[in-house]
């Protein structure tokens, strides 16, 4: 995976959202809106990331369409959605189901690789 393509892509969907990356790094760390994730066996942890900064891994393999976990709790965010970064051939997607949000997965992932959503297709 050339992750070096993503961090590109990063920066043309931030041009063509009409943001900079500093005012995502600083909605990023806005703590207001932020929960801890609900109990749970999670197949993903927070890791250090070759897109930046911080991002998900995959901790065991993880089958096609299957739920990792949520991303928004009602109106709050959690580490989920904090630290998913993006890709232009992403692995998952985040789905609206009620008043929450979830990472599902678009294909198998393997354990070790970063988890990824392309950010143009993920709901607001």
């Amino acid at each position: 995976m050339n992750y070096n393509d993503d961090r590109l892509d990063y920066i043309r969907v931030l041009n063509e959202l009409n943001v900079t990356d500093d005012q995502v790094q600083i909605r990023l760390n806005f703590q207001e809106d932020q929960i801890s994730l609900p109990p749970g066996n999670y197949k993903i942890k927070i890791s250090p990331s070759e897109i930046h900064g911080l991002g998900l891994m995959a901790t065991e393999d993880i089958e096609e369409n299957e739920i990792l976990g949520p991303s928004y709790i009602g109106y709050f965010r959690t580490p989920f959605d904090r630290f998913v970064n993006h890709s232009k051939t992403p692995n998952c997607k985040i789905t609206r189901i009620g008043d929450n949000r979830y990472i599902f997965s678009l294909r198998k992932i393997r354990n070790g690789e970063e988890i990824t959503v392309d950010y143009i297709t993920a709901p607001c």
